[in-house]
């Protein structure tokens, strides 16, 4: 995808064994967020885990850190999909987080287990740093393997969650009027298994890929992305009987 922002891929990690510790997770887009942390702060890299696949394990007590980015910065809208599987479904884990200086002004950010009170998937955020902080709350988490989608578009002002293929929550008035996401050129802080680098809502469970792009897909690109996860990591029973690539990847 030309809009393709930043590309976490189990699969694509090199180097390592069955239960070493991930020191850094490249990014597979152009951008170069590659995803790094040290010592205790480390996942696990899981060999075989998931279709043949292998997986990144985190334990709610680390994180991978993108440091300063553009990730949603002066942009019409973002769009990030994930498989994921959640190991401690009644605890709130971060899955993706983007925010102003590592400061708590969450711009964007996936969670799953606990999310909102409640032990249900959630995307969430704010257009601008002034903004109120604004959810879509979805489905109970099940512990079970899921393709999780967000779609945040400031044009529209809509916020939307997809399970699996399927829209499961949406908030239609998430932010101030605006075409675009705050133009600031101060960095934003981003993590991955947790909300900053001090392990905050860290998450626990296991993470095969993440797909980050810079715009709010429309459906037909939506759909293909989620028939390409599907595919790849073994998840197309997941996907409705209706979705155009249920029976073969785009």
């Amino acid at each position: 995808m030309s809009s393709l922002d930043a590309w976490y891929d189990a699969d694509a990690i090199t180097g390592l064994s069955n239960n070493d510790p991930v020191s850094t997770w490249s990014d597979s887009s152009p951008s170069g967020y590659n995803a790094s942390s040290g010592g205790s702060n480390r996942p696990t890299f899981v060999a075989n885990a998931l279709n043949g696949l292998p997986v990144v394990r985190f334990n709610g007590s680390n994180h991978l850190s993108l440091g300063s980015t553009d990730l949603f910065r002066n942009v019409g809208g973002g769009t990030v999909y994930a498989v994921l599987r959640d190991l401690a479904t009644t605890t709130r884990g971060t899955l993706l987080h983007i925010d102003t200086n590592n400061g708590f002004f969450t711009r964007a950010t996936i969670e799953s287990g606990g999310s909102g009170g409640s032990s249900k998937y959630e995307v969430g955020g704010r257009r601008l740093d002034s903004d109120t902080y604004a959810r879509a709350l979805g489905s109970t988490v099940t512990g079970a393997w899921t393709m999780v989608g967000g779609l945040w578009n400031y044009a529209a002002a809509s916020l939307a969650l997809y399970l699996n293929g399927s829209i499961d929550a949406q908030n239609t008035s998430f932010q101030t009027s605006g075409l675009t996401s705050n133009t600031s050129s101060s960095a934003l802080g981003t993590n991955l298994g947790a909300s900053s680098t001090s392990n905050n809502n860290g998450f626990n469970g296991d993470f095969a890929e993440c797909v980050v792009v810079n715009v709010a897909l429309g459906t037909t690109d939506r759909e293909k992305l989620e028939g390409y996860l599907a595919h790849k990591w073994g998840l197309t029973a997941n996907l409705p009987s209706s979705h155009p690539y249920k029976s073969s990847a785009p």
